[in-house]
Protein backbone atom coordinates (compact mmCIF):
# COMPACT_ATOMS: atom_id res chain seq x y z
CA UNK A 1 0.00 0.00 0.00
CA UNK A 2 2.80 2.75 0.68
CA UNK A 3 4.40 1.64 -2.33
CA UNK A 4 1.10 2.60 -4.18
CA UNK A 5 0.96 5.66 -2.79
CA UNK A 6 4.89 6.48 -3.67
CA UNK A 7 3.96 5.70 -6.93
CA UNK A 8 0.43 7.64 -7.11
CA UNK A 9 2.97 10.20 -5.57
CA UNK A 10 4.73 10.39 -8.88
CA UNK A 11 1.33 9.72 -10.93
CA UNK A 12 3.24 6.79 -11.98
CA UNK A 13 0.17 4.52 -10.41
CA UNK A 14 -1.73 3.57 -14.02
CA UNK A 15 0.02 1.63 -16.32
CA UNK A 16 -0.37 3.73 -19.32
CA UNK A 17 2.94 4.67 -21.83
CA UNK A 18 5.00 1.48 -21.04
CA UNK A 19 7.25 0.92 -23.81
CA UNK A 20 8.31 -2.80 -23.70
CA UNK A 21 11.86 -3.64 -24.04
CA UNK A 22 11.40 -7.80 -24.33
CA UNK A 23 11.94 -10.72 -21.39
CA UNK A 24 8.84 -9.24 -19.80
CA UNK A 25 10.26 -5.79 -19.01
CA UNK A 26 8.76 -2.58 -19.15
CA UNK A 27 9.58 1.30 -19.43
CA UNK A 28 7.32 4.05 -18.12
CA UNK A 29 9.04 7.46 -18.31
CA UNK A 30 8.50 9.94 -14.77
CA UNK A 31 7.25 13.37 -15.73
CA UNK A 32 9.79 15.78 -16.01
CA UNK A 33 8.78 17.74 -12.96
CA UNK A 34 8.99 14.57 -10.77
CA UNK A 35 12.19 13.47 -12.52
CA UNK A 36 13.58 16.37 -11.33
CA UNK A 37 12.67 15.00 -7.38
CA UNK A 38 15.92 12.82 -8.07
CA UNK A 39 18.05 15.73 -8.80
CA UNK A 40 17.90 13.48 -12.73
CA UNK A 41 19.84 15.33 -15.40
CA UNK A 42 17.86 16.58 -18.22
CA UNK A 43 14.89 15.59 -16.26
CA UNK A 44 14.74 12.72 -17.24
CA UNK A 45 14.24 9.56 -15.39
CA UNK A 46 12.38 5.97 -16.06
CA UNK A 47 10.59 3.55 -14.12
CA UNK A 48 11.57 -0.76 -14.96
CA UNK A 49 8.48 -2.53 -14.46
CA UNK A 50 8.04 -6.15 -14.81
CA UNK A 51 5.29 -8.63 -15.43
CA UNK A 52 4.36 -11.88 -13.39
CA UNK A 53 1.81 -14.11 -14.10
CA UNK A 54 -0.30 -11.18 -15.91
CA UNK A 55 0.33 -8.65 -13.36
CA UNK A 56 2.84 -5.93 -14.00
CA UNK A 57 5.15 -5.22 -10.57
CA UNK A 58 7.84 -2.21 -10.51
CA UNK A 59 10.77 -2.79 -9.57
CA UNK A 60 13.06 0.15 -9.72
CA UNK A 61 13.30 3.91 -10.88
CA UNK A 62 16.28 5.02 -13.23
CA UNK A 63 17.66 7.97 -13.38
CA UNK A 64 21.76 9.71 -14.66
CA UNK A 65 22.61 12.79 -11.68
CA UNK A 66 25.39 15.13 -11.89
CA UNK A 67 27.17 17.37 -14.28
CA UNK A 68 31.38 17.07 -14.17
CA UNK A 69 30.84 13.20 -13.01
CA UNK A 70 27.54 11.82 -13.95
CA UNK A 71 26.42 9.12 -11.90
CA UNK A 72 24.08 6.28 -12.53
CA UNK A 73 21.11 6.39 -10.00
CA UNK A 74 18.41 4.16 -8.82
CA UNK A 75 15.60 3.54 -6.35
CA UNK A 76 15.03 0.05 -6.08
CA UNK A 77 11.44 -0.77 -5.23
CA UNK A 78 11.31 -4.13 -4.69
CA UNK A 79 9.56 -5.60 -1.37
CA UNK A 80 10.34 -7.78 1.03
CA UNK A 81 7.05 -9.10 0.66
CA UNK A 82 3.96 -9.13 -1.34
CA UNK A 83 0.25 -10.07 -0.27
CA UNK A 84 0.06 -12.16 -4.53
CA UNK A 85 2.74 -14.95 -2.82
CA UNK A 86 5.80 -15.58 -1.22
CA UNK A 87 7.43 -16.34 -4.11
CA UNK A 88 6.83 -12.55 -5.86
CA UNK A 89 9.46 -10.67 -4.08
CA UNK A 90 12.44 -13.30 -5.04
CA UNK A 91 11.30 -13.04 -8.72
CA UNK A 92 11.38 -9.47 -8.62
CA UNK A 93 14.78 -9.86 -7.03
CA UNK A 94 15.79 -12.34 -9.60
CA UNK A 95 14.27 -10.12 -12.14
CA UNK A 96 16.04 -7.19 -11.21
CA UNK A 97 19.18 -8.46 -10.92
CA UNK A 98 19.05 -9.76 -14.34
CA UNK A 99 18.55 -6.54 -15.70
CA UNK A 100 21.63 -5.20 -13.67
CA UNK A 101 23.30 -8.00 -15.38
CA UNK A 102 23.60 -6.39 -18.91
CA UNK A 103 26.43 -4.73 -20.52
CA UNK A 104 25.91 -0.86 -19.67
CA UNK A 105 25.51 0.22 -22.83
CA UNK A 106 22.41 -2.38 -23.30
CA UNK A 107 21.10 -1.51 -19.69
CA UNK A 108 21.36 2.41 -20.57
CA UNK A 109 20.01 2.26 -23.70
CA UNK A 110 17.01 0.23 -23.09
CA UNK A 111 16.28 2.64 -20.40
CA UNK A 112 16.58 5.78 -22.26
CA UNK A 113 18.22 5.37 -25.71
CA UNK A 114 20.31 9.18 -25.35
CA UNK A 115 21.81 7.51 -21.91
CA UNK A 116 23.62 5.03 -24.13
CA UNK A 117 27.05 6.39 -24.37
CA UNK A 118 26.63 8.41 -20.81
CA UNK A 119 30.41 8.83 -20.00
CA UNK A 120 29.44 6.76 -15.80
CA UNK A 121 31.53 7.74 -13.04
CA UNK A 122 29.65 5.91 -10.15
CA UNK A 123 26.45 5.31 -8.85
CA UNK A 124 23.85 6.48 -6.56
CA UNK A 125 21.19 5.42 -4.41
CA UNK A 126 18.17 6.43 -3.55
CA UNK A 127 16.01 3.79 -2.73
CA UNK A 128 13.04 4.09 0.14
CA UNK A 129 14.04 3.51 3.55
CA UNK A 130 11.92 1.86 6.21
CA UNK A 131 12.77 2.28 9.87
CA UNK A 132 10.80 2.29 13.20
CA UNK A 133 11.62 5.40 15.03
CA UNK A 134 13.10 3.99 18.23
CA UNK A 135 15.11 7.08 19.11
CA UNK A 136 11.92 9.10 19.54
CA UNK A 137 10.41 9.78 23.02
CA UNK A 138 8.97 6.43 24.36
CA UNK A 139 6.13 8.59 25.27
CA UNK A 140 4.75 9.47 21.48
CA UNK A 141 3.89 5.67 21.30
CA UNK A 142 1.99 5.27 24.43
CA UNK A 143 -0.68 4.16 23.03
CA UNK A 144 0.52 1.51 20.66
CA UNK A 145 -0.01 -2.38 21.97
CA UNK A 146 3.43 -3.19 20.17
CA UNK A 147 6.32 -1.47 19.11
CA UNK A 148 6.40 2.05 17.17
CA UNK A 149 5.65 1.27 13.53
CA UNK A 150 7.93 1.31 10.54
CA UNK A 151 7.66 4.07 8.79
CA UNK A 152 8.72 4.91 5.21
CA UNK A 153 11.00 7.65 4.02
CA UNK A 154 10.88 8.50 -0.04
CA UNK A 155 13.48 10.09 -1.71
CA UNK A 156 13.99 13.92 -1.53
CA UNK A 157 11.81 14.38 1.39
CA UNK A 158 13.55 15.51 5.19
CA UNK A 159 13.82 12.89 7.26
CA UNK A 160 11.74 12.85 10.51
CA UNK A 161 14.73 11.96 12.27
CA UNK A 162 15.68 15.81 12.70
CA UNK A 163 16.06 17.53 16.28
CA UNK A 164 14.00 20.42 14.70
CA UNK A 165 10.93 18.40 14.02
CA UNK A 166 11.13 16.80 17.44
CA UNK A 167 11.39 19.91 19.43
CA UNK A 168 8.81 21.07 17.23
CA UNK A 169 6.27 18.04 18.03
CA UNK A 170 7.14 17.99 21.62
CA UNK A 171 5.95 21.67 21.77
CA UNK A 172 2.76 21.47 19.55
CA UNK A 173 1.77 18.04 21.55
CA UNK A 174 1.57 19.81 24.74
CA UNK A 175 -0.52 22.44 22.86
CA UNK A 176 -3.46 20.40 21.62
CA UNK A 177 -7.08 21.11 22.25
CA UNK A 178 -9.87 18.81 21.78
CA UNK A 179 -11.98 19.17 18.68
CA UNK A 180 -9.21 21.73 17.00
CA UNK A 181 -8.94 22.36 13.78
CA UNK A 182 -4.64 21.91 12.79
CA UNK A 183 -2.81 22.59 10.05
CA UNK A 184 0.73 21.19 9.46
CA UNK A 185 3.34 23.15 6.81
CA UNK A 186 6.13 21.86 5.81
CA UNK A 187 5.00 18.12 6.55
CA UNK A 188 7.95 16.23 5.32
CA UNK A 189 7.23 12.65 5.90
CA UNK A 190 4.54 13.44 7.43
CA UNK A 191 5.55 12.12 11.15
CA UNK A 192 4.34 15.41 12.96
CA UNK A 193 1.27 15.44 11.36
CA UNK A 194 0.31 12.25 11.67
CA UNK A 195 1.53 11.62 15.63
CA UNK A 196 -0.14 15.04 16.33
CA UNK A 197 -3.91 12.77 14.73
CA UNK A 198 -3.07 10.29 16.41
CA UNK A 199 -2.98 11.80 19.93
CA UNK A 200 -5.50 14.27 19.68
CA UNK A 201 -7.89 12.36 17.44
CA UNK A 202 -8.61 15.75 15.28
CA UNK A 203 -8.33 16.18 11.74
CA UNK A 204 -5.00 17.01 10.81
CA UNK A 205 -4.39 18.82 7.54
CA UNK A 206 -1.20 18.31 5.97
CA UNK A 207 1.03 20.66 3.40
CA UNK A 208 4.38 20.74 1.42
CA UNK A 209 5.58 21.78 -1.77
CA UNK A 210 7.20 18.57 -2.72
CA UNK A 211 4.68 15.80 -4.06
CA UNK A 212 6.13 13.18 -2.31
CA UNK A 213 6.76 15.08 1.29
CA UNK A 214 2.65 14.36 0.31
CA UNK A 215 2.46 10.95 -0.69
CA UNK A 216 4.96 10.44 2.48
CA UNK A 217 2.74 12.09 4.74
CA UNK A 218 -0.11 9.84 3.72
CA UNK A 219 2.13 7.06 3.99
CA UNK A 220 2.79 7.96 7.33
CA UNK A 221 -0.22 9.00 8.49
CA UNK A 222 -1.26 4.85 6.90
CA UNK A 223 1.37 3.24 9.11
CA UNK A 224 0.14 4.99 12.36
CA UNK A 225 -3.42 4.22 11.29
CA UNK A 226 -4.50 7.47 11.17
CA UNK A 227 -5.14 7.95 7.34
CA UNK A 228 -8.79 8.97 8.15
CA UNK A 229 -8.08 11.94 10.15
CA UNK A 230 -4.75 13.41 8.08
CA UNK A 231 -5.70 14.99 4.70
CA UNK A 232 -2.47 16.25 2.59
CA UNK A 233 -1.79 18.18 -0.39
CA UNK A 234 0.78 20.20 -2.47
CA UNK A 235 0.96 23.27 -1.80
CA UNK A 236 3.28 26.33 -1.85
CA UNK A 237 2.89 28.16 1.43
CA UNK A 238 -0.14 29.41 1.79
CA UNK A 239 -1.27 28.91 -2.14
CA UNK A 240 -3.72 25.97 -1.79
CA UNK A 241 -4.89 26.78 2.23
CA UNK A 242 -8.16 27.94 1.70
CA UNK A 243 -9.54 27.14 5.55
CA UNK A 244 -9.24 28.88 8.90
CA UNK A 245 -7.16 26.93 11.88
CA UNK A 246 -6.75 26.49 15.68
CA UNK A 247 -3.23 25.79 15.78
CA UNK A 248 -0.51 25.90 12.78
CA UNK A 249 2.62 24.42 13.06
CA UNK A 250 5.63 24.93 10.79
CA UNK A 251 9.25 23.56 10.64
CA UNK A 252 10.50 26.34 9.02
CA UNK A 253 14.09 26.58 7.60
CA UNK A 254 16.06 29.02 9.66
CA UNK A 255 16.55 32.34 8.41
CA UNK A 256 19.80 32.76 8.12
CA UNK A 257 21.51 36.22 6.67
CA UNK A 258 23.53 35.52 3.07
CA UNK A 259 26.83 35.13 4.48
CA UNK A 260 25.93 32.02 5.89
CA UNK A 261 27.55 28.83 4.50
CA UNK A 262 24.67 26.78 4.96
CA UNK A 263 22.43 25.78 1.52
CA UNK A 264 20.30 22.93 2.44
CA UNK A 265 17.15 24.78 0.96
CA UNK A 266 15.16 21.93 3.67
CA UNK A 267 17.51 23.79 6.68
CA UNK A 268 17.74 27.27 4.65
CA UNK A 269 15.77 30.67 4.53
CA UNK A 270 18.46 33.30 3.03
CA UNK A 271 17.39 36.82 4.85
CA UNK A 272 14.56 34.81 6.33
CA UNK A 273 11.99 35.87 2.91
CA UNK A 274 10.03 32.70 3.97
CA UNK A 275 9.67 33.41 7.58
CA UNK A 276 8.67 37.21 7.07
CA UNK A 277 6.34 36.03 4.01
CA UNK A 278 4.81 33.25 6.75
CA UNK A 279 4.28 36.15 9.48
CA UNK A 280 2.41 38.60 6.90
CA UNK A 281 -0.30 35.97 5.79
CA UNK A 282 -0.66 34.03 8.80
CA UNK A 283 -4.24 36.22 10.05
CA UNK A 284 -5.56 35.32 7.18
CA UNK A 285 -5.08 31.58 8.10
CA UNK A 286 -5.68 31.45 11.81
CA UNK A 287 -8.89 31.65 13.95
CA UNK A 288 -9.66 33.95 16.62
CA UNK A 289 -7.32 32.93 19.74
CA UNK A 290 -5.71 30.73 16.76
CA UNK A 291 -1.37 30.60 17.36
CA UNK A 292 0.85 29.71 15.07
CA UNK A 293 3.98 27.52 16.36
CA UNK A 294 7.19 27.12 14.87
CA UNK A 295 10.93 26.47 15.13
CA UNK A 296 12.77 29.23 14.72
CA UNK A 297 15.13 31.76 16.06
CA UNK A 298 15.04 32.44 19.90
CA UNK A 299 14.83 36.23 19.42
CA UNK A 300 11.98 37.23 16.60
CA UNK A 301 11.80 40.59 17.47
CA UNK A 302 13.34 41.97 14.09
CA UNK A 303 10.69 39.27 11.98
CA UNK A 304 7.82 40.23 13.65
CA UNK A 305 5.37 42.74 11.92
CA UNK A 306 3.66 45.23 14.32
CA UNK A 307 0.12 43.14 14.78
CA UNK A 308 1.79 40.11 15.88
CA UNK A 309 3.22 39.20 19.55
CA UNK A 310 5.16 35.87 20.08
CA UNK A 311 6.25 34.15 23.31
CA UNK A 312 9.09 31.14 23.43
CA UNK A 313 7.61 27.85 23.78
CA UNK A 314 10.90 26.05 24.43
CA UNK A 315 14.67 26.97 24.19
CA UNK A 316 17.78 24.67 22.49
CA UNK A 317 21.08 25.39 21.19
CA UNK A 318 22.16 23.66 17.73
CA UNK A 319 25.15 26.00 17.00
CA UNK A 320 22.62 29.05 17.20
CA UNK A 321 20.20 29.90 19.75
CA UNK A 322 16.87 28.55 18.51
CA UNK A 323 13.51 28.19 19.94
CA UNK A 324 9.93 26.91 19.72
CA UNK A 325 7.33 30.08 19.60
CA UNK A 326 4.08 30.40 19.72
CA UNK A 327 2.54 33.17 17.45
CA UNK A 328 -0.86 34.84 18.03
CA UNK A 329 -2.10 38.06 16.74
CA UNK A 330 -2.26 40.78 18.58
Amino acid sequence: MQLDIFLEGLSLHQQSNMRSIGKGFFVQRLHPDFANLFEANKDQAALLRFEYFGKVYPLAIFFLTGQEKIQFGHCRLVLKNYSDGIEVASVLSSALQDFFNQAPESLLSALEPEWKDAPLAGVVDKRLEWSRPTDCPSDWFSDFKNDAPEVVMFPSVFHYKNPYMKELLNATLKEIRPQEKILVMGSGCGFEAALLARRSQNIVDATDINPLAVANTKATALALGVENLVRAWQSDLFEKVTEQYDLIAFNLPLALDENSTVRDQNRCDLNGKLLRKTLQEITKFLKPHGRLIIMSHEDLSKFMPENLSYKNLSRFELVHKLAISEIRAI
